[in-house]
């Protein structure tokens, strides 16, 4: 009886320093806050109790990485097709022809235009507004006409 005692004392102990180690690790993979930790994580507990939040962590966080990536790539196709077409951007010219010629609504759209300042149908409210996009061009428009613009220095 004592020996069968011994045992499970000795069961109960293991399991508890693994539970300490499990959790131990699990409040460092969320400081760390990668897809690396949480794949180790993920790797060293496969079945333990923290590993269902680590794969939606990482599932979360792999998305969020994801949606970034695809912003900058539609930023940098901006900066390039800045570029590209500098000399044919005119002042004068209406925020359709602009669009048309630097596919402006690529990319994220209006970022430094509050929502206050839009209609309803997705167009600006205000007569006179200025814009900043990908940090690379800004654009001053007055009643929808580009009165101003100049690439950023970066």
């Amino acid at each position: 009886m004592k020996k069968i005692l011994f045992i499970g004392v000795i069961f109960l102990l293991f399991t508890l320093s693994v539970f300490s180690q499990s959790k131990r690790t699990w409040e460092k993979t969320e400081v760390l806050n990668t897809t690396a930790a949480y794949e180790e994580f993920i790797t060293q507990y496969p079945a333990g109790k923290y590993t269902e939040l680590a794969k939606k962590k990482l599932s979360d966080l792999k998305a969020q990485l994801a949606k970034e990536a695809e912003k900058e790539a539609k930023q940098k196709r901006f900066i390039d097709l800045v570029k590209l077409n500098a000399q044919n951007i005119k002042t004068g010219m209406r925020y359709s022809e602009l669009d048309s010629l630097l596919k402006i609504s690529d990319i994220d759209p209006w970022p430094d235009i509050t929502a206050s300042m839009m209609k309803p149908s997705g167009l600006i409210s205000t007569t006179s507004y200025a814009m900043s996009l990908a940090g690379y061009l800004y654009l001053k428009f007055e009643n929808g006409i580009l009165k101003e613009w100049h690439i950023i220095q970066q």
